[in-house]
C-alpha cells in the first residue's frame, strides 16, 4: 500500500484554486487554513457541497420569488468556510466512533468459551 501524506497550506490553496476558480487570493489562503487535516478528496468534497448548497440557495430563493431566469452567481466564501466546517464535524465524528469501536473491542476477550 501507498500512502500519502495530507497536503501542506499551499498543495491546499492549489486544489481548492481548482474547484473555486472565482475566489480571491486571500480567500484561498483562508480556505487552506480552514481545510487543514484534510485530504484532497475532502477538500474536493468541501468545495463541491458548497457549490450544491449555493445552487439550492439560488433556486429556492427564484422560486419563492417567482423568477423563472435569474442571473446566477457562484458560492462566495462564506458557503465554503460553512461547508468546511461541516465537513470538519463529520471527519471528527466518524474518528470518534472508531476509538469507540476500538475500545469496546479491546475490552472484549478474543475466545470466549463462556
Amino acid at each position: 500500500m501507498i500512502m500519502f501524506g495530507l497536503p501542506d497550506l499551499q498543495t491546499r490553496q492549489e486544489i481548492i484554486a481548482q474547484y473555486a476558480k472565482q475566489l480571491s487570493k486571500p480567500e484561498l489562503v483562508q480556505l487552506a487554513h480552514a481545510t487543514e487535516a484534510m485530504s484532497g478528496r475532502d477538500i474536493r468534497d468541501v468545495c463541491q457541497g458548497a457549490e450544491r448548497t449555493w445552487a439550492s440557495k439560488l433556486i429556492r430563493r427564484a422560486k419563492a420569488d417567482g423568477v423563472e431566469q435569474q442571473q446566477v452567481t457562484l458560492p462566495p466564501i462564506q458557503e465554503y468556510l460553512e461547508s468546511a466546517e461541516a465537513r470538519r464535524k463529520a471527519l471528527r465524528s466518524v474518528a470518534e466512533q472508531r476509538e469507540q469501536n476500538l475500545a469496546a473491542r479491546s475490552k472484549k476477550p478474543l475466545l470466549d468459551f463462556e
